[in-house]
């Protein structure tokens, strides 16, 4: 008897300590629906937790221009979990490496054609792998400890967009089929050592997405806030892809079989254009005056999603297009639930920068026209940011 009720007891201490918890549970107002057997989850308009804006405080500032062997104008950023960071120019040769306390740890390849060297005015893109560091261009990739010494190098025939290990990596692959150009986002993998073997699953596929072009002539364009275009981004944390089309508010979750997992979907309304409005984007994107054919190929409607970036823990962020040239910013948990809208900052443009651990890092343009590396730390969403 006694026994029976002090089982009683405690299971109402535990219905007293957890009534939110039980509440929330059976009241999250996201929708699921089976569609041709994958789960698509249909989130609210509003937020779960709320609107908010980031909450933020500068960290770090690198300026490169104090090294003297450091000439590059223009520069692009890669940043390991450690804080060293790759500085290089997207179409140039030269990648510099700089410790987590600004130290100048030499430049880490050159211009040239033999081994960890690599011509001008072709795509260079170096990634963090694993305490290692790979640089991809000229479809060749170079392999080098994390210290800078060289230990291999061999040939892809791809331009790596995404390292998921040291095997493998996503590529965008463009081709021409019965007069159309067919778009496709593929994971390869080089486990096998022959050139050409390589293993390809095909994670996202869609015709006419990327370009308009005109009728009859390769003349043509793309532009970020109009061209259907197929966005993706990669979730180390989960080791899952996500990827859409612009055009529609929905995310697919992939697992790296290639199997959607399930489906993201939140309402958005739709932004309408007038010619005049297109005409304005154009003049602004071209600078200068658009052609007529180009105003009347652009769409009547602005793209759902101007971009998509995985953040922290498994979370993702989607920049759901709001107005023109205006976003706001749509955060998910891991489980697909939509938890907050992020209004965009007045002085930083989130659209370009690089969320970490700790909050974002970014390259700014001083008033001198020369630029330099920055750090951010989030504190007010410590369950994303929360180092």
């Amino acid at each position: 008897m006694k026994l029976n009720r002090r089982i009683h007891l405690f299971t109402l201490v535990i219905l007293l300590i957890f009534p939110s918890c039980r509440k929330n549970e059976v009241n999250i107002p996201v929708k699921k629906e089976v569609i041709d057997g994958v789960v698509h989850l249909k989130n609210p308009e509003q937020p779960l937790k709320g609107h908010i804006t980031f909450e933020i405080e500068r960290i770090r500032e690198l300026n490169p221009y104090d090294t003297e062997e450091f000439g590059l104008r223009s520069i692009n950023f890669k940043r390991d979990s450690d804080g060293e960071v790759m500085l290089y120019y997207s179409t140039g040769s030269e990648v510099h490496r700089f410790s987590p306390d600004d130290t100048y740890l030499g430049n880490l390849t050159r211009q040239g054609q033999g081994p960890g060297e690599f011509p001008n005015n072709r795509i260079l893109n170096p990634f963090y792998v694993n305490n290692q560091i790979f640089v991809t261009g000229d479809f060749k990739l170079a392999r080098f400890e994390k210290n800078g010494n060289l230990i291999n190098q061999r040939k892809t025939g791809q331009y790596p967009r995404i390292f998921v290990d040291e095997n493998r990596f996503f590529i965008e692959k463009s081709e021409r089929r019965d007069g159309s150009r067919t778009k496709s986002i593929i994971l390869i993998n080089m486990n096998s050592e022959t050139f050409g073997n390589f293993q390809e699953i095909i994670f996202f596929q869609k015709e006419n997405v990327g370009w308009i072009g005109k009728k009859g002539s390769s003349d043509g364009y793309t532009h970020p806030w109009g061209v259907p275009d197929i966005l993706y981004t990669f979730d180390g944390f989960n080791q899952r892809m996500f990827v859409c089309l612009n055009t529609e508010y929905k995310i697919y979750v992939k697992n790296l079989n290639g199997e959607t997992e399930y489906v993201v979907e939140r309402p958005y309304n739709k932004v309408n254009l007038t010619e005049g409005d297109k005409k304005k984007i154009l003049t602004s994107y071209f600078q200068s005056e658009p052609d007529k054919w180009e105003i009347d190929a652009f769409p009547d409607t602005l793209v759902a999603i101007k971009n998509i970036k995985s953040l922290p823990n498994g979370y993702l962020a989607v920049y759901r297009v709001a107005g023109i040239n205006k976003y706001e910013i749509d955060i998910f948990n891991p489980d697909g639930f939509y938890v907050y809208s992020v209004s965009p900052l007045e002085d930083i443009v989130l659209d370009v920068v690089k969320f970490y651990d700790f909050g974002f890092a970014r390259i700014k343009t001083k008033d001198d026209g020369f630029m330099v590396y920055e750090e951010y730390a989030i504190q007010n969403l410590p369950e994303i940011f929360g180092k």
